[in-house]
């Protein structure tokens, strides 16, 4: 399931939740979170990984991450990898479009 995020201003921080709900069992639970990872959809940014803020904090079943907005007119992918109580690694997505307001 891929979430669309925002779109957020250049200048704003925001969060992203990650939702692993449906990706988890009866009784499973979010140990860790592995990585959040940014490419580029659409548009110019050489430095992708700058739209983060921040670690990924885990709360019940979600993943939230700190974005601030980068670069004017660029469309990210975001891969949020996380491990389970139960020993899986699952991996939710979400897309965020930057622009200036």
């Amino acid at each position: 399931m891929t979430t669309l995020v925002g779109p957020i201003d250049v200048e704003e921080v925001r969060p992203v939740l990650f939702d692993f709900t449906g990706e988890l069992k009866t009784g499973e639970t979010l140990a860790t979170v592995l990585a959040v990872e940014v490419t580029v959809q659409a548009g110019t940014d050489p430095t992708p990984a700058n739209l983060l803020s921040g670690s990924a904090v885990i709360g019940g079943s979600m993943v939230q991450q700190l974005v601030r907005g980068s670069v004017n007119n660029v469309f990210y992918h975001l891969r949020c990898v996380a491990t389970t109580s139960l020993g899986s690694t699952l991996v939710v997505v979400a897309n965020l479009r930057v622009e200036t307001f």
